[in-house]
C-alpha cells in the first residue's frame, strides 16, 4: 500500500513539477521582496507611514527587482548577504 501511495505522489509531482517550481519561485521570490522591506532604513519607513509616498526616490540599484527564477533570487540573496543587506 505505501508503494502505491509513493508511485501516485511520485507521478503527481513529475506531472506537475512547472506548477510546483513556479509555485517556489514566486513564494521565494515575495519572501526576498519581504525581507528587503524590513532591511530599509528607518527614514524610508517612516516616509511610507507619513505620506504613503517617498519623499525623494531610492537609488536605482537599492530598487528590488523581482528575479525570474529560483537561481536568480537565490544569487541575488547571497548577493545581498555578502553586502550585509
Amino acid at each position: 500500500m505505501n508503494i502505491i501511495i509513493g508511485v501516485i505522489v511520485g507521478i503527481f509531482i513529475v506531472f506537475n513539477w512547472s506548477s510546483i517550481k513556479t509555485y517556489f519561485d514566486d513564494s521565494l521570490a515575495k519572501q526576498g521582496v519581504e525581507a528587503s522591506d524590513k532591511s530599509s532604513s528607518p527614514k524610508q519607513q517612516a516616509e511610507n507611514v507619513d505620506g504613503g509616498e517617498k519623499l525623494t526616490p531610492a537609488p536605482a540599484s537599492a530598487a528590488p527587482t523581482k528575479p525570474q527564477d529560483l537561481n536568480s533570487a537565490t544569487e541575488q540573496r547571497l548577493k545581498d548577504i555578502v553586502l550585509g543587506k
